[in-house]
C-alpha cells in the first residue's frame, strides 16, 4: 500500500526551555565556542607534552646527572616521571573529563602511519599503566637471596627474599616519535583554533581589555 503523498509529515521540533535544553537547541555560535574551547585547551596540553619530550630527550636520552654517575636512559631517575608527564598531558584531550568532553575523532587520525601508532600507543599506555595499574602489565616477581637481582650492587646479595614490580619500558628512540607527534598535533590544533577565533570574533567590536570566553550567544 503506497503512502499518501498528500499527507504532511510532522516535523520534529526539539524541546527547549530554561529547564530542558537538548543538544539540538543550542545555537550554532555556542556550539562553535565549545569546540573552540576544546581546541585551545587541547593545544595547551599537547604543547606541555611537546616541551616535556624536549626535556626528556635532553636530560634522559643524552644527559648525565653528575660526573661520577652516568644516568642515561632507564637508569635516570627522571625517566619515569617525565615519561608519565608526557603521556598524561598528551592523552588529556582524548579521555573523558567533567563537562568538556573529548576531541572529535578526526584528531585521532594522521596521514603518517607512525603517528597513528604513536597516538594509539600513548592512549593505551595511559589507560593501562599510568591512570590505572593493570596487573597483567605490572607483574610482581619474587627473588631468592641467591638470585642475580639487577638493582643489587655488584658482588652483593640480598639478606632474604625480595620482590620487584615490572614495568613496560619505552625505548628512548620512541620518545623522539612522541616529540614529532606532539609537534604535528600541536600545529594542527593551533591552526584550527586560530581559524575558529577569526570566525567567531573577526569584525566584531571587542572590549579594549581581555575578557573571558563565555559559552553563550554574545562575545
Amino acid at each position: 500500500m503506497n503512502e499518501d503523498s498528500n499527507n504532511k509529515k510532522e516535523r520534529f521540533v526539539p524541546l527547549e526551555s530554561e529547564q530542558f535544553i537538548t543538544k539540538y537547541s543550542i545555537n550554532k555560535r555556542s556550539r562553535r565556542k565549545i569546540l573552540f574551547q576544546k581546541l585551545v585547551l587541547a593545544q595547551s596540553d599537547i604543547h606541555s607534552a611537546y616541551t616535556t619530550c624536549e626535556l626528556f630527550l635532553e636530560k634522559v636520552a643524552a644527559g648525565e646527572d653528575s660526573k661520577n654517575t652516568v644516568k642515561v636512559g632507564l637508569n635516570n631517575p627522571l625517566y619515569l616521571p617525565l615519561l608519565e608527564a608526557i603521556v598524561i598531558s598528551y592523552a588529556r584531550p582524548f579521555t573523558d573529563n567533567d563537562g568538556l568532553g573529548v576531541l572529535p575523532k578526526k584528531w585521532s587520525s594522521f596521514d603518517d602511519k607512525r603517528l597513528d601508532e604513536a597516538h594509539k600507543f600513548i592512549l593505551d599506555y595511559r589507560n593501562e599503566l599510568v591512570a590505572h595499574s593493570d596487573h597483567k602489565k605490572r607483574e610482581i616477581k619474587i627473588f631468592s637471596p641467591d638470585a642475580n637481582f639487577g638493582p643489587m650492587p655488584k658482588g652483593q646479595k640480598m639478606d632474604g627474599p625480595g620482590f620487584a614490580v615490572s614495568n613496560f619500558w619505552i625505548p628512548l628512540h620512541r620518545v623522539e616519535t612522541f616529540h614529532w607527534l606532539c609537534a604535528v598535533q600541536g600545529q594542527r590544533l593551533i591552526d584550527e583554533a586560530m581559524k575558529m577565533l577569526d570566525e567567531l570574533y573577526s569584525g566584531m567590536e571587542l572590549p579594549n581589555k581581555a575578557f573571558k570566553l563565555r559559552i553563550d550567544e554574545g562575545l
